[in-house]
């Protein structure tokens, strides 16, 4: 009797090892599948595609300023990494330089010419070599006004300039004065230019104007 249950109960043990042997069996067949040809392509496609926008975020991020007479439009643009929009005119941007001071070129009757912005300028200043490039040419006798510069009072020629332009902004009958020979070589945008326009501020080391 005690041998027949025996071997009862080791029937009953194989029987469950096969079965969980079965089990075993049928988890794993049903746990594998085979990598098809087109998985493995589509795989690499996306790794191909990936793997260079990995590269381009690892890349260090450099400082983008405004370029002298860029528009704060493509100024925006360049930033995003769009292209230049249609100008338009209305706004000009204008960098601070390394010693504080705000250089631009502007272009006087079809000339160009390198200028200091000069809030305390009341009138648009030109060198005497700058006003022979537009083409004035004032006499000694024209130097008939006198201004007060930081090396002290000056004589100076008044004129008109025909046309003052810088980037998109262009105003037209600008009034300005002639420096005298030897007095300085470097030529104001005082506010006989400046305060024609709509508005001018200055932001984050940028000195914006707006027509």
């Amino acid at each position: 009797m005690v041998r027949h249950c025996a071997r009862r109960a080791r029937g009953r043990t194989l029987s469950l090892e096969n079965s969980s042997i079965g089990r075993q069996h049928e988890s794993t067949d049903s746990g594998s599948c085979d990598v098809s040809p087109t998985s493995c392509r589509a795989a690499l496609i996306v790794i191909g595609v990936i793997a260079p926008l990995f590269a381009v975020c690892a890349q260090p991020m450099t400082s983008i300023t405004p370029r002298i007479g860029e528009t704060a439009q493509e100024f925006e643009a360049r930033k995003k990494g769009l292209p230049p929009p249609p100008r338009s005119g209305g706004a000009v941007v204008v960098p601070r330089d390394g010693s504080g001071h705000f250089f631009l070129d502007a272009t006087v009757n079809g000339q160009r010419v390198r200028m200091l912005v000069d809030t305390g300028a009341t009138r648009v200043a030109l060198s005497h070599k700058d006003a022979e490039l537009v083409g004035l040419r004032p006499e000694e006798k024209d130097f008939t006004q006198m201004v007060s510069t930081a090396n002290g009072v000056a004589a100076v020629a008044p004129v008109r300039l025909d046309k003052v332009e810088i980037g998109e902004i262009t105003l037209n009958d600008v009034s300005a004065v002639v420096k005298q020979p030897g007095v300085s070589e470097v030529s104001l945008l005082g506010m006989s230019f400046l305060g024609q326009l709509k508005g001018f501020e200055i932001s984050d080391g940028r000195l914006l104007l707006r027509q």
